[in-house]
């Protein structure tokens, strides 16, 4: 028996309503039959892209169909479903289901009363339901993050009911109980009514909500933590990460990619049962009782956040003792967001097969170049190959020496003895952390006096982001004749003067390390210069030291390439690398505004431009570092020590130490030094908790030590 194709209509003509036809157009047992709007000219360039009628009213067609979806404002909700209800047309509401409890029961009623359909359009629903999920034990906590880019729409009702209800329903799918503990905290950004976060408890589950319809970004996240694990949800792109013994992907092989990607199509699947139900008279997945339920806790929510006294007054929800939450860097969320991205890159390599050398180089060394405005751009396997080929270049000897600040990472003094030259360290500046001019140039005059040693080289290294004094190290190099090398393996994206880094020294090296402000997945690095030889020998010595026929070793070499794929990943990460910078400083924004009269942090001139690799503050001594770290660890913060010793305490390099020199700043940083989470993906509210947090920890006599 052949099945009778059902009729159905959209009503609301925006963008949700073209979602819902193009769902309906694609159904082989469905006819989009007629799309109404009070706005016919609207209404008609969306029907003529489906080849149906379009009405400013649907009662013309009142018996010729079987179903309606209505994606009006939420406002209008009730006046369009009680009218097509009490005509005996089964209805799909888009959430919320009313702008009002009083107009929601009027629907219900409608429903009731004649015996009709009533769905509500949760359909992120269908991506717990689908992983069973729902079926679980009750989480311990639920976090959940929303947000979009100003569009205007849904502007008819407050952000709790555009947005927050979403998660306010998935909310109450995974937990049960009564809801206690309800704290709102409306934040303002233009309107107050466009952000908002909340935390209340369902049973013994931890809720906290955020939503914002003002942000520079989407975003449709949710955390689930169990006693057993951590389930995290990332509906835009639909990416699952399960750190439970039994993973979803391990029972649920056949809905996931290899990817942890959940193949489904929420929209699709709510119409495919909406459709089924008006087929079959069955009950929906979705209720209208389940939509009076969200509606019901989400104006709670929206009465709490008008009342005077119910902020909330830790907005960020602590963790379970010992769970990291907030890691050091974030590597989830670009690999999440750029994934599509880099996937269709590396499939272009998979088709072309240059694993090395591939046209991915190129492009990337081109785009470096541009973006700097230095002339020449390289790409090698790491930052520390980067330094080490820049001085390979220099055909150093074992009588030339190199300057290096005694405060950083040991890649630098390595590169140094890799290439065959002495390190002379040199103190820093406490209050900069980068190397300190009169100690420079006391270190150079020094060796020049003893005449052992030819001075060859400085390196200036541009810590935690900031680019070092140029103006004075130049100066300096000139006086002496020696060569200026910028490592900024944690500066690439930041300038001094108007210059960006990577044309501030003779060469620049820099590193493309996963926690970078440009960071790969995987080790890569760069070299920049200006100086068209100088570049002709690092090609060379990155290749073996070949010649240009790479058939004959011309110099001592080393393979210091970077493959293909890492290039591609990167040109994905460099096109969104300045909205990144710019949300790193946003949150050392936030960092200084709440720390920087209580504890010392990096001190910055106006002419330069921080590329915020990290954010740090000094502590009064090295215990009561550790029992900040510590007392962080328990709130789930990550913390860092960059660095716990300073280079001439190394074990391998204490033998360069000249006798009797003193590097007082660089003992005393790495007694004191203390890196706080920074990333771009970082929340305001996150930030909010770390500052209280790291105050809580930080003992009130210690908060005036630097006046000392």
């Amino acid at each position: 028996m052949e099945t009778r194709r059902l009729r159905a209509a959209v009503v609301g003509a925006g963008m949700f309503g073209r979602y819902h036809a193009t769902k309906y157009a694609a159904m082989e047992d469905v006819d989009l039959v007629i799309i109404v709007d009070k706005a016919l000219d609207r209404a008609i360039q969306l029907a003529n892209e489906f080849g149906c009628s379009a009405q400013t009213t649907l009662d013309p067609f009142i018996g010729q169909i079987d179903m309606v979806t209505i994606t009006t404002p939420a406002t209008f909700h009730a006046e369009v479903a009680v009218h097509l209800l009490k005509k005996g047309i089964d209805v799909y509401v888009e959430k919320p289901l009313a702008s009002t409890l009083q107009d929601a029961d009027r629907i219900l009623e409608a429903a009731r009363k004649n015996g009709r359909i009533l769905q509500v359009g949760h359909q992120e629903r269908f991506v717990i339901t689908r992983l069973s999920l729902d079926k679980h034990e009750t989480p311990l906590r639920i976090e959940c993050h929303r947000t979009n880019t100003w569009t205007g729409r849904g502007n008819d009702v407050d952000v709790a009911l555009d947005l927050l209800i979403h998660d306010v329903d998935l909310a109450l799918q995974l937990a049960h109980g009564q809801i206690q503990n309800m704290e709102v905290d409306p934040r303002t950004n233009g309107s107050s009514n466009d952000d908002i976060r909340a935390t209340f408890s369902i049973g013994k589950c931890a809720v906290r909500l955020f939503a914002s319809r003002r942000a520079e970004r989407r975003e449709r996240t949710m955390l689930i933590q169990y006693e057993n694990g951590v389930v995290f949800i990332d509906f835009l792109v639909c990416y699952i990460e399960d750190t439970r013994p039994i993973t979803l992907k391990a029972k649920f092989s056949d809905l996931m990619d290899g990817a942890d990607k959940v193949r489904y199509d929420p929209l699709g699947l709510a119409l495919s049962k909406f459709v089924q139900c008006v087929r079959t008279r069955g009950k929906p997945c979705i209720t209208g009782e389940d939509g009076r339920r969200a509606l019901e806790v989400t104006l709670d929510i929206l009465a709490a956040s008008k009342s005077e006294g119910k902020a909330a007054q830790s907005p960020y929800l602590p963790p379970k003792s010992g769970i990291t939450t907030i890691p050091l860097f974030d590597m989830q969320t670009p690999a999440v967001r750029l994934r599509s991205d880099i996937e269709r890159s590396l499939s272009k390599i998979l088709d072309h097969m240059q694993y090395i050398n591939g046209p991915e180089v190129t492009e990337l060394e081109a785009s470096l170049a541009s973006y700097t405005g230095a002339k020449y751009a390289l790409t090698v396997s790491s930052g520390t190959t980067a330094l080490t080929i820049a001085l390979m270049g220099e055909d150093l000897g074992p009588n030339e020496a190199v300057f290096i600040p005694a405060f950083t990472y040991n890649a630098t003094c390595n590169a140094v003895l890799t290439a065959g030259a002495v390190p002379i360290f040199v103190d820093v500046e406490r209050d900069t952390c980068n190397i300190c001019i009169r100690s420079l140039e006391l270190a150079i005059q020094r060796v020049v006096t003893e005449g052992k040693l030819r001075p060859r080289v400085i390196i200036a290294v541009d810590l935690y982001g900031l680019p070092a004094n140029y103006a004075e190290i130049n100066r300096i190099a000139r006086k002496f004749q020696m060569i200026v090398l910028a490592d900024a393996a944690q500066s690439f994206g930041g300038s001094q003067n108007g210059q960006r880094v990577g044309t501030l020294a003779d060469m620049t090296a820099t590193s493309f390390y996963p926690s970078k402000s440009l960071g790969g997945f995987g080790d890569g690095g760069a070299l920049f210069t200006d100086d068209l030889e100088r570049f002709k020998r690092w090609k060379s010595i990155r290749w073996h030291g070949t010649d240009d026929a790479r058939s004959m070793s011309i110099r001592v070499g080393l393979n210091g390439r970077l493959d293909s794929m890492q290039c591609a990943i990167l040109l994905s990460k460099l096109a969104i690398l300045d909205e990144e910078l710019h949300e790193r400083r946003r949150v050392a924004k936030m960092y200084e505004d709440q720390l920087e009269k209580i504890v010392p942090v990096q001190k910055i001139s106006q002419t330069d431009v921080h590329a915020r690799g990290l954010f740090t503050v000094t502590v009064e001594n090295e215990n009561m570092r550790e029992k900040i770290r510590k007392e962080l660890e328990l709130k789930g913060i990550s913390t860092g020590i960059y660095y716990p010793k300073p280079l001439h305490r190394h074990l391998a390099f204490e033998k360069y130490t000249v006798e009797g020199q003193i590097l007082a700043n660089s003992d005393w940083l790495a007694e004191r030094i203390l890196s706080l989470p920074m990333n771009p993906y970082l929340k305001s509210e996150q930030v909010q908790y770390i500052c209280d947090s790291f105050l809580e920890a930080l003992p009130p006599k210690s908060r005036i030590y630097l006046q000392k």
